[in-house]
């Protein structure tokens, strides 16, 4: 696997992004310590906590022996649930580990999948995330795990059901966004991802519940993607007041709706207020994103995506969760000419800031 160790400022930034209490008896542990950068830096800020150091390497856990009197350290294959289970020292911590900081693998070469699993439940996802996916069988409830991981793993379909596992555990928090001269020859894009683990809570004893016919299900508040259809060469300008305005990109500017065009309405895709604009082919730009309240209908030129909101509560709330998280989606879009976003990525962009959506 590749070896790219944590650089000094990188590795402070996520042990100081840990507001965790540590004492005496609190484990922190690195399940590819490599040369322990990120564990050196933790034993600064919590020098009577217990450093445990684990990687595949034997040299390098030999080497650390060496120098690292005080930790505990050991070799095993973190991805192979035999080669932990064998291990005395990671026996011990499942369950009890206060703090886990990683940089596990980059490799993703030929879109390689492995199989990871949080107590029993298995998911077959990237290299990196596998990583994580295992690391949370460690943590102790309320303990966190902070890493890094390559860009593409937050939005990939291959890590999607790897999120949704995690999701059932606990809290999942985007720190930072790291440019591609990070890593010394290593050109890649990554994020600094925090983890906390929850109490699950226990499941309701379902035989003394009395079903009463009348009471109405709770509904789940759903948000619905549209993809515009109307090709604007192909828009028929509307004769009279007949009509509908239809969307284009070039109608998204400095965070209003322009005018648009008042088209024929019998081929054009129709959608209602409340909902959220953005241009779906062309640069990213925060300006484009666009928030509309008003229960108005219009029409979508085949550039442009609705996100239609099931109150405009809702759709308050998910416009500044897109801005929030607007460095994400940037990065989505992609495209060696004019840049565009799919319905794929924005489905799972969507989905790891912890909305539903269903595509229409």
């Amino acid at each position: 696997m590749d070896n790219y160790s944590t650089p000094i400022n990188l590795a402070t930034l996520m042990v100081n992004a840990i507001q965790l209490p540590l004492g005496t008896n609190d484990i922190v542990a690195d399940f590819a310590a490599g040369e322990g950068t990120l564990l050196e830096v933790a034993q600064l800020k919590w020098p009577d906590a217990k450093i445990v150091a684990s990687d595949i390497d034997l040299k390098i856990t030999r080497s650390l022996k060496k120098i690292k009197g005080n930790w505990r350290i050991c070799s095993c294959d973190f991805l192979n649930p035999k080669s932990t289970g064998n291990s005395p020292l990671l026996r011990r911590l499942v369950g009890r580990t206060k703090l886990i900081i990683i940089n596990p693998p980059f490799s993703c070469r030929g879109g390689k999948k492995v199989l990871a699993n949080i107590r029993g439940a298995s998911v077959e996802c990237s290299v990196g995330m596998a990583f994580f996916v295992n690391s949370v069988n460690f943590l102790s409830i309320g303990g966190e795990l902070i890493g890094i991981l390559p860009l593409g793993v937050l939005t990939s379909e291959r890590d999607e059901k790897a999120w949704e596992l995690l999701k059932k555990y606990g809290e999942i928090t985007t720190i930072k966004f790291n440019g591609d001269n990070v890593f010394h020859k290593a050109t890649v894009h990554t994020a600094v991802v925090k983890f906390v683990r929850k109490q699950l809570k226990p499941k309701k004893d379902k035989t003394n519940l009395i079903l009463n016919a009348d009471t109405p299900k709770k509904s789940t508040a759903l948000y619905r993607l549209v993809r515009g259809s109307t090709q604007m060469d192909c828009a028929e300008k509307a004769k009279g007041l007949e009509g509908v305005i239809l969307i284009h990109s070039t109608d998204l500017r400095s965070g209003k709706l322009g005018n648009g065009l008042i088209v024929n309405n019998n081929n054009t895709k129709l959608v209602t207020g409340p909902m959220i604009l953005i241009n779906r082919v062309g640069r990213p730009n925060k300006e484009k994103l666009i928030c509309l309240t008003e229960a108005k209908t219009f029409g979508l030129s085949d550039c442009v995506f609705a996100l239609l909101c099931p109150s405009i509560k809702g759709a308050i709330q998910i416009w500044n969760s897109i801005k929030s998280n607007w460095d994400l989606l940037e990065k989505q879009y992609g495209g060696s000419g004019a840049k565009y976003l799919t319905i794929r990525k924005y489905l799972t962009y969507l989905n790891n800031i912890g909305y539903q959506v269903k595509a229409e």
